[in-house]
């Protein structure tokens, strides 16, 4: 399970036949200093913002709440040619990524 700002949990779970499970699993926040953002801008505007193959729900301009490390930030707007771009980001840092996008 995934929730901004939280970390994730992984675990297993049980299901039977015909039996509701519920699952109660307290979320433990994200330390400030093991974020980092990115601030994402396109030219034109309006790109979607993809990073490492999962959509953010943002478009661009958009200042994104990324894991510390390396990541792969992909952009879509239709008509454009997508565009990827690899960047590193360290504890509490904000990575500026300026992308222009071409048409099909």
């Amino acid at each position: 399970m995934r929730l901004e700002g939280y970390e994730a949990y992984a675990g297993g779970i049980q299901v039977k036949d015909n039996i509701q499970t519920q699952l109660h699993v307290p979320l433990s926040e994200k330390s400030p200093s093991r974020v980092a953002w990115a601030q994402v801008n396109t030219n034109p505007k309006g790109a979607e913002i993809i990073v490492d193959g999962t959509s953010t729900g943002q478009f661009t301009p958009a200042r994104v709440q990324v894991p510390v490390g390396m990541h792969t930030v992909t952009l879509r707007l239709n008509g454009f040619q997508q565009a990827k771009r690899t960047v590193q980001v360290s504890e509490g840092g904000t990575v500026t990524i300026d992308e222009p996008l071409y048409e099909k």
